[in-house]
């Protein structure tokens, strides 16, 4: 292939959807429900009737009498909410409601947001982040959905003064930093939310909480992610009943998914995928039934491998704890990479009602089940549009892939809702690169891509340009560390050190770098940088990648950077599957201030984020959203591998 600047891609050729409500028989129970309808944009009540579990339907919560309630301001006053926020309508409308959402935002709440009676929080067809101030609490509530809502960076909040149920203002304690937390509330249905990165807990079920579904939510990045139970000596939990179905956790997760105390929790069809401490624990004799889970343990040095943990009781409380009153019981669970059960008492059943009842799927079919927030886009042009992109992604690398780490999972934030059964071919003008996708099905956003054909070798690119993106992107670094030149500046005599340092002016990286998109601005930015670089170093010169959360130690030759850059331009989207060192510390020196395409911008040019209407990508924000899932491990020396022979 001459010119890797812009891939040259043979329209799609095939596109067939598997029945007309394009959702495949993978998807699970509840997604069925609603997802195969064809207009359930326009039928959107219809979901309460979809939820099954300790939950039931959520009948009340549909009909005659529902005030359809839409959220255009971002905005956030915990004691005077205006019309059109969110807290307005959760909070102060008088009626049930169901609330959607105008378009895209970000929310950051002042104060926790209080929860009435029988009020639907529906995130589907926008991306709505509830980040970087207080979280969602339910405080005897009933009836109440939330669903498809990023709800992450939660922080503990001062005391204050809030607006509660019914429109008083009372004083508000400090909170704790928890996602979305339940107190004494009933008939709560939490599905299809992403959740991390809180200060406390994702998710807490409490004091007395009960007839609680938990399902397709994603919970990842974080450290104590699911309680039910308020204490060991808080009895009244005996009562509470708590389904957690279809959701997936991790990775980077430790424990509590969940944690329960003295009541009955049905886990069944969730998808774990890792933990450091212990998956399924808790206190004073509760009852378990695991059902169809797949449990994944971790492969890091001191991560458990057992599933359970039995807690020692702070406080009985009137009794309860011993062994003969624990039930943990696993019923068709699959463990991967040594993870093992610890059965103890008695097998216990859900006892669900017609309403509440379902079947559980084989574990072999949880990871095309489980996923947190469903893509916003629902439109054909949409999934076209991405699936240009997606095809010369795999093209790009796709033989590479296929040989050292199997069928490639990619990111598929653009896909159209109602796509799980499509495939897609495509086809490279100057090559014989073939390769198929298929939506992976059910609430799992992503693609799994298969190359048909062998692909040759990749020759490096030698085409010029970087003219306008060097004037901005380096530096160099002296040997004392001493402050970098002007950012416009870009010298790089190799006399004190021969390696060479970017940065970004402010803001300039957007125009290629920061952008994710393929495009030929893009890929000249690629092609303009390693040109910049083969003029000013020899063979045996070293350079650091621009991109800040890289594995530098990889990434130093000129080979090695440029193969990454290209496959970055390549991806559009920022991947994990690509051993790319987000979740690492190795080869980054904090003190080297050095942005790249995904730091935040606001420290280095005093950007106030309060003030931003879309704040810059944060590499938190482009993990949760576009998140990568498969992959092996292998860490640098596999990388550098892989990188070695598609360079050769």
């Amino acid at each position: 292939m001459a010119n890797r600047n812009v891939p040259m891609l043979l329209p799609l050729a095939v596109l067939f959807l598997l029945g007309s409500g394009g959702v495949a028989t993978a998807a699970n129970v509840i997604d069925r429900c609603w997802r195969g309808q064809r207009n359930w944009a326009a039928d959107r009540q219809r979901l309460a009737v979809c939820s099954v579990g300790f939950a039931g339907k959520m009948r009340q919560n549909r009909g005659a009498g529902v005030v359809a309630y839409t959220v255009t301001d971002p905005s956030d006053d915990p004691v005077r909410p205006r019309p059109g926020t969110l807290r307005y309508g959760a909070t102060v409308l008088p009626a049930k409601v169901w609330i959607t959402f105008a378009r895209d935002m970000r929310i950051r709440l002042a104060q926790p947001l209080y929860v009435k009676n029988f009020t639907t929080i529906d995130g589907r067809g926008a991306d709505v982040h509830v980040a970087g101030g207080a979280g969602i609490v339910l405080y005897h509530a009933r009836d109440v959905i939330v669903h498809g809502l990023h709800v992450h960076d939660c922080r503990a909040q001062p005391p204050g003064r809030v607006v509660v149920p019914g429109g008083a203002v009372q004083p508000s304690g400090s909170g704790d930093g928890d996602a979305i937390r339940l107190v004494a509330s009933s008939k709560v249905w939490i599905d299809h939310n992403t959740l991390s990165r809180c200060e406390d807990g994702l998710l807490d079920v409490t004091v007395g909480s009960t007839d609680v579904t938990v399902s397709n939510n994603w919970f990842h990045d974080h450290d104590k992610v699911m309680l039910l139970g308020h204490d060991d000596g808080f009895t009244t939990d005996r009562r509470m009943r708590v389904t957690v179905a279809f959701n997936r956790f991790g990775p980077n997760v430790n424990q509590r998914m969940p944690r329960i105390r003295h009541g009955y929790a049905h886990v069944v069809n969730n998808l774990y995928d890792g933990w450091r401490d212990y998956a399924i624990g808790g206190s004073m004799g509760p009852s378990v039934k695991s059902q169809g889970n797949l449990f994944a343990a971790s492969g890091g040095a001191g991560d458990n491998k057992k599933v359970t943990r039995r807690m020692p009781a702070v406080a009985r409380g009137g009794g309860g704890g011993g062994k003969d009153q624990w039930h943990l019981h696993s019923v068709g669970d699959a463990f991967e990479n040594g993870a093992f059960f610890r059965q103890v008492g008695n097998r216990v059943r859900p006892n669900y009602n017609q309403h509440q009842a379902f079947s559980a799927a084989s574990a072999g079919d949880v990871r095309a089940l489980t996923g947190g927030v469903l893509p916003a886009g629902i439109n054909m042009s949409s999934f076209l549009k991405f699936s240009l992109s997606l095809i010369s992604i795999a093209l790009s690398s796709c033989s590479r892939w296929q040989q050292e780490l199997g069928p490639a999972y990619l990111s598929t934030k653009a896909v159209a809702v109602g796509t799980s059964g499509l495939f897609i071919e495509g086809a490279s003008a100057t090559s014989d690169r073939r390769l198929r996708c298929r939506r992976v099905g059910g609430s799992d956003p992503r693609l799994r891509c298969w190359c048909l054909t062998p692909l040759p070798p990749l020759p490096p690119p030698r085409t010029p340009a970087f003219a306008a993106a060097a004037s901005h992107a380096v530096a160099r670094l002296g040997a004392s560390r001493a402050p970098a030149p002007p950012r416009t500046a870009a010298s790089g005599d190799g006399a004190s050190d021969p390696r060479l340092r970017c940065r970004c002016e402010p803001r300039g990286c957007s125009s290629w770098i920061n952008s994710r998109l393929f495009n030929k601005p893009h890929l000249d930015g690629v092609n303009e940088f390693m040109k910049f670089v083969l003029e000013r170093f020899d063979e045996n010169a070293e350079i650091l990648c621009p991109c800040r959360w890289c594995l530098n130690g990889i990434h130093r030759q000129k080979g090695h950077v440029e193969d990454h850059l290209y496959i970055y331009g390549m991806a559009s989207t920022y991947t994990r599957w690509i051993y790319h060192g987000e979740q690492s510390d190795a080869g980054i020196n904090e003190n080297e201030d050095h942005l790249d395409e995904h730091t935040s911008f606001s420290e280095d040019v005093g950007i106030n984020e309060d003030e931003e209407e879309n704040p810059p990508d944060r590499i938190p924000d482009m993990v949760d959203e576009l998140y990568i899932a498969e992959g092996q491990d292998g860490g640098k020396s596999m990388f550098a591998a892989i990188l070695d022979e598609m360079k050769q």
